[in-house]
């Protein structure tokens, strides 16, 4: 048996074998610090430390450097000081990120006493959620330009982390609204439901109703309104059908203004908000929803009257007749009393396209006068009497007897509200 030379691979031993290894370089050291930090960040994010824990972590090198995060509506949501730990004149350093950032995402700018602020966005999609302040007593460096980024690394993972969280439960809000609008949840339920969403309203609480374009999402739509009421407690934001529905806390404080300058900022339009009254239970839930969808849906109706998409409040309590009957569209029984009355012009305007139900409500529109009903329905006042005449053949009443007049009026306004509001989807169906 031969041997092996001395110096063949068998004798050698491995750590002759393996690649020489140069030291590290500068750039490897800053990569590798780098992924350290970012790892750090996470696990920071994950445990709770929130957005103020992670500022402090990524600026730990950075001695100088100040730093406020904001959410798109100027709410502090984390912050470093060097010294203090609160940074002083937080609103002017977001009104100056406000300023800066109107037509960019990141800018620097010289300040009159020598100190240099920075600031840039931070992104979920294509819509900017948040905002982050640097303030440094000299120029801005190559680290502090690390830093930054890093800081907006970290709060893209919290807000996506939170997105997360806010989709979860917003999966939770959909079958409370349904089930409190189709009355197939009782009230011991709701209450169970709205306080394991930690919904408490202490002081009482009101309904808003959004009406959107169709070019948004429910999605986008929903995160906007929470991050908007968020400052007076958590609200309960959920889709419903067409509508978007929050359940926001009574503050004193105009939430729907906030809710409605914040999609003005975002230069969406035809955005309409209804807002019930005050209640102050889960008893009254779904009389709440429909006063904010009433509101909503009137307020639709006279908007389309003026020229061009525009954004817009109503109060179910400036409603006058309308605010009245929103509660009653709560009952089935109202339901049944108004279909029930125009089911027999509802399938006739279906097989023949007749506008019976068309005319009887322009005809109680313009206060019972011939010659105005005919003139907005574009016909001549003997076709609009020949119309009124079939109405009596079908319902087997005049809606021009006086004795009659309250029981079609009452009915024509109702049949306006559910049909404006959407409730129900489908009112020709229903027995």
């Amino acid at each position: 048996m031969v041997s092996p030379a001395p110096d063949s691979p068998a004798t050698v031993p491995p750590s002759r074998l393996s690649s020489p290894r140069t030291a590290p370089t500068l750039a490897d050291t800053r990569v590798d610090d780098a992924l350290d930090l970012q790892e750090q960040l996470v696990r920071s994010l994950l445990a709770g430390g929130g957005i103020s824990g992670a500022l402090r972590l990524a600026l730990r090198r950075v001695a100088d450097v100040e730093a406020v995060a904001f959410t798109y509506f100027g709410e502090s949501v984390g912050q470093r000081h060097p010294f203090s730990g609160i940074v002083g004149n937080a609103g002017a350093l977001y009104a100056t990120a406000k300023r800066l950032l109107s037509d960019r995402d990141w800018a620097e700018e010289t300040q009159a006493d020598g100190s240099t602020v920075v600031v840039g966005t931070v992104c979920l999609g294509r819509n900017p959620e948040a905002f982050l302040v640097f303030r440094s007593p000299g120029p801005h460096t190559p680290e502090h330009g690390h830093a930054f980024r890093q800081c907006q690394l970290a709060m893209l993972l919290e807000l996506g982390r939170q997105q997360t969280f806010r989709s979860s439960r917003r999966s939770r809000v959909e079958p409370l609204l349904r089930g409190t609008e189709d009355g197939s949840l009782s009230l011991s339920e709701v209450r169970n439901q709205l306080q394991n969403l930690g919904f408490l309203a202490v002081e009482g609480y009101r309904v808003l109703c959004l009406t959107v374009a169709a070019d948004l999402r429910a999605g986008q739509v929903c995160a906007l309104a929470e991050d908007a009421l968020e400052t007076a407690g958590t609200p309960v934001v959920g889709a419903l059908d067409q509508h978007i529905y929050c359940l926001i806390e009574e503050s004193g404080s105009d939430q729907a203004q906030r809710l409605l300058d914040a999609c003005t900022g975002r230069g969406w339009s035809g955005i309409q908000i209804g807002v019930s009254r005050v209640k102050a239970d889960a008893l009254n839930l779904r009389v709440a929803m429909r006063e904010a969808v009433v509101a909503a849906g009137q307020r639709a109706i006279d908007a389309g009257d003026a020229a061009g998409p525009s954004n817009s409040i109503q109060r179910i309590e400036n409603l006058g007749i309308h605010a009245m009957l929103a509660p009653l569209l709560s009952s089935d029984t109202t339901t049944s009393f108004v279909v029930g009355l125009l089911r027999p012009l509802i399938e006739r305007d279906a097989i023949e396209d007749s506008r019976l139900l068309e005319t009887l409500i322009a005809y109680f529109d313009e206060g019972c006068h011939p010659g105005p009903a005919a003139r907005v329905l574009n016909i001549h006042r003997h076709s609009l009497a020949n119309r009124l005449d079939r109405i009596e053949e079908l319902l087997g009443t005049d809606p021009r007897d006086p004795a009659q007049l309250l029981t079609f009026s009452l009915a024509v306004q109702l049949w306006k509200q559910m049909a404006a509001s959407g409730i129900p989807s489908d009112l020709g169906r229903i027995a």
